[in-house]
């Protein structure tokens, strides 16, 4: 379906969990290799000076999702849960008529962590979600969940792949529906312990 030009945007918000701009080639790195992000980065918008005041998991993503201070959310530390009634950016677009989506990584839905389903009402207003809570230990063999908190989906090969591929599932469906979207995609690659395909292993 082909959407006005004065239509509200769609939005693909991606985060790569520990992957500091200091190593990528975007941002000046001379040796590093990322074809893919460059060419990505060259059809984005590229942020210069993006700082936060929390740079660990759960308090990090509680200021990206509400534009507030750990402070102010009280997500202090690792493993709590995003607050009850405290707007997030899919509150304010599902508002807007936006449908919102989220893949990967949450780490928001408090104890326990690791990798285990995600509750709805955990979620942060994200009206569509596949992920889990956290804590993949292993790049290969990983777990991942929709609406079924019995049934997890295993993810084959590589997580970044499986990953991309979900997502790229749910891109082509909400890019057929009239509403725009919005659809945040969370890799916990490269967070250590790493564990990449063997193609890139060697030095």
């Amino acid at each position: 379906m082909q959407r006005p030009m004065d239509a509200p945007p769609n939005i693909l918000f991606v985060l790569a969990d520990q992957l500091g701009a200091r190593w990528l080639p975007v941002y000046g790195h001379s040796h590093v290799e990322t074809p893919n992000l460059e060419e990505f980065a060259a059809e984005s918008a590229v942020f210069e000076r993006a700082i936060t005041t929390a740079p660990i998991c759960t308090p990090y993503r509680g200021c990206l999702l509400s534009g507030r201070y750990p402070s102010q959310t009280g997500l202090l530390e690792n493993g709590r849960a995003y607050p009850w009634g405290l707007k997030s950016i899919a509150d304010h677009l599902n508002e807007e008529g936006y449908s919102s989506h989220y893949v990967g990584k949450w780490h928001l839905s408090g104890f326990p962590q690791q990798n285990r389903w995600a509750p709805p009402e955990k979620r942060a207003g994200f009206q569509n979600f596949i992920g889990w809570e956290s804590h993949h230990v292993d790049h290969f063999g990983g777990l991942i969940w929709e609406d079924d908190p019995e049934h997890a989906i295993e993810m084959k090969g590589h997580e970044t792949d499986a990953l991309t591929d979900i997502a790229l599932a749910q891109l082509s469906k909400a890019a057929r529906a009239p509403e725009p979207f919005l659809l945040m995609l969370s890799y916990q690659a490269p967070h250590p312990p790493c564990s990449p395909p063997e193609r890139y292993r060697a030095p």
